[in-house]
């Protein structure tokens, strides 16, 4: 006979969705494969996005250089992040903010957040992690959460309409690879809409050179932290795409003028009268109007912002009027000159928090 009363209260949530995406860090489209810094595309300063849907919060700019490492625990995922100090004595971490669509479910529920994680240093053994909520317009939070980030034994001061779920305490991390579960926080703030998941060092006597490993997060409903739910890099992929999509490939540099390969653009023929279009629809609806950068992928001309023509070398600034379905970009400019012309370029679409 099937068991038809109620669960216990105190009923472990074994295989509850994990409301995270990328949690076990396998996917990393703006680092191209590589170390993200203060030189890159995408660089490493304070409130900048890194692997898929993981922002860097950091007090200033290049505290740590970020990676997606294959350092990671037996029985885990493949990958981590890794945070890799660049300057000393100052805190950092990673944030990722839920959509009001995808936790309005646990508003004012009962939530369980777990991760794993290991240091090359005692040093940063003051690791701590929160979930907090946001209480201001849904969708539309302040993405640098941190308002200050007092010294070594002051949990950060957040930014306004921003709360802590749960009281902050060091989880005493080793060198050794260790699952770390704070179970039963209420989310229980009035006027929540959005709530995001925070991990950061906590001290301020590092040095350049020490890590701190991070994978496998999971935020789930319940009062206790189930195991893991290990989603495949298929399903990653496409829930990354709705925040993040670009046409250069996963592991290839995303900068202009590099020589990244013609394979990775759109290509389109201009009419008669010069004009051209490309008309691209998403695979995944994006989570807003996206912010669209046009990646030039010769070595030679402008980095961004243009396409350009096969036929006689020259480049051509675009525009774009791209919606959350699709990239719309064009030039109007050209003249019959230039009709039936071979155009070319990349696009990358930023739809994140």
């Amino acid at each position: 006979m099937p068991y038809l009363g109620k669960e216990p209260s105190s009923a472990v949530a074994s295989g509850s969705k994990n409301l995270l995406i990328n949690g076990a860090m396998m996917v990393n489209q703006r680092g191209g494969g590589a170390t993200i810094t203060d030189g890159t595309t995408y660089t490493n300063n304070d409130d900048s996005y890194t692997l898929d849907r993981w922002n860097l919060v950091s007090d200033g700019n290049n505290i740590v250089d970020v990676s997606r490492s294959t350092d990671a625990p037996d029985g885990g995922s493949l990958n981590s992040i890794q945070l890799d100090v660049e300057t000393e004595d100052k805190k950092f971490g990673i944030v990722q903010f839920l959509e009001a669509k995808d936790c309005h479910s646990v508003i004012g529920e009962t939530v369980s957040l777990q991760f794993k994680a290991r240091v090359t240093d005692t040093n940063l053994a003051d690791v701590r992690a929160a979930v907090i909520s946001w209480s201001s317009t849904a969708d539309s939070v302040t993405s640098d959460i941190v308002n200050a980030w007092e010294n070594s034994s002051t949990n950060p001061t957040l930014a306004s309409n921003w709360t802590y779920e749960n009281t902050p305490a060091s989880l005493s991390l080793t060198t050794s690879w260790a699952t770390y579960k704070i179970e039963g926080i209420s989310v229980d703030t009035s006027s929540t809409a959005n709530i995001a998941v925070f991990i950061w060092s906590q001290t301020t006597a590092n040095n350049v050179g020490d890590d701190l490993y991070i994978t496998d997060v999971q935020l789930e409903k319940g009062n206790v932290a189930g195991d893991y739910e290990r989603k495949s890099f298929a399903e990653e992929w496409s829930n990354c795409q709705r925040y993040f999509f670009s046409s250069i490939g996963h592991d290839v540099s995303k900068s202009g003028n590099t020589g990244v390969g013609n394979g990775y653009s759109f290509f389109t023929i201009a009419d008669d009268h010069g004009d051209f279009l490309v008309d691209h629809k998403f695979a995944i609806e994006m989570r807003v109007d996206p912010s669209v950068t046009v990646v030039n992928t010769y070595p030679n001309g402008a980095a961004n912002g243009v396409f350009r023509n096969a036929n006689d070398g020259t480049t051509e600034a675009v525009s774009d009027v791209s919606e959350l379905s699709g990239l719309h970009i064009n030039d109007t400019s050209l003249d019959s000159s230039h009709a039936n012309d071979l155009m070319f370029g990349a696009a990358i679409a930023d739809a994140e928090m």
